[in-house]
């Protein structure tokens, strides 16, 4: 077996573990996205951001109610509910400033094909006008 041999059956095996873990994970993000600003990995990131963060806020939460005096206590149901609140908020305008980015670049390529397009036409126009002038 040679080297190129190898490294296509390596490759071959990395893309699928790759493809595996992202079913697992709902990623739909290919090894070529890392190294490119083309797609933005934020999205799965900002949930997993999420739910650590909710953890977080959770713990120290049980941390204040579980704690001997009863002011404290009540801290820690207020970190539990606005905590969670305010956490899932930050999480969501990040999302949506990244989905308003995401809705950008598939403007950004719906008006490239169309120029494209217009392009196309107005060469086959000019094309066909040149014909018409030529055979008078």
């Amino acid at each position: 077996m040679n080297f190129r041999e190898t490294s296509a059956k390596v490759k071959e095996k990395f893309d699928a573990k790759w493809k595996e873990t992202t079913m697992k994970l709902k990623i739909d993000i290919a090894p070529e996205d890392l190294f490119s600003f083309d797609k933005m990995i934020a999205m799965p990131a900002i949930k997993v951001m999420y739910v650590a963060g909710l953890m977080c806020v959770a713990i120290f939460g049980l941390a204040l109610m579980f704690h001997l005096n009863f002011q404290d206590f009540c801290i820690g149901i207020g970190v539990l509910l606005i905590g969670s609140i305010l956490w899932r908020i930050i999480c969501e305008t990040a999302i949506v400033v990244f989905g308003i980015y995401d809705r950008l670049g598939e403007i950004r390529n719906a008006v490239n094909r169309m120029e494209e397009d217009h392009i196309l036409f107005l060469s086959k126009k000019n094309k066909a006008q040149t014909e018409k002038k030529n055979s008078k």
